[in-house]
């Protein structure tokens, strides 16, 4: 996996990730620009200042956590038309994904595959 994450030099891609895929995030080498909490904690003032950022800074990604809650980021990515991509940071949380190492290459795997795009 580290590998592959070498290979593909993620540092390129600016991103705001839920607060609990930091620590993920970081370790795939992912240009993190900013953090946003639990869909129930993102008043109109934080999307706005969300949005205003990901402007500014050039985000070409938002991720969300499944675990914590999704739809709030996938509105923001609609809005400044930019890629959305849901990560799961718990085994079987998707299909296929029930270990760890399966969960981590399925998060690695929708990376590849928006850069792919681009």
């Amino acid at each position: 996996m580290q590998n592959q994450i070498a290979d593909k030099n993620f540092s390129d891609i600016k991103v705001m990730c839920n607060d609990q895929l930091t620590g993920l995030v970081r370790w795939m080498g992912l240009d993190l620009v900013q953090t946003y909490g639990r869909p129930d904690s993102l008043t109109p003032q934080v999307l706005k200042d969300l949005v205003d950022t990901a402007r500014v800074e050039g985000v070409v990604l938002f991720i969300d956590n499944l675990q914590a809650g999704v739809g709030a980021a996938a509105q923001l990515a609609d809005e400044i038309d930019v890629d959305y991509v849901v990560f799961t940071n718990f085994p079987g949380g998707f299909d296929g994904t029930e270990t760890w190492e399966k969960a981590i290459q399925y998060d690695i795997d929708l990376i590849v595959e928006v850069i792919s795009k681009q």
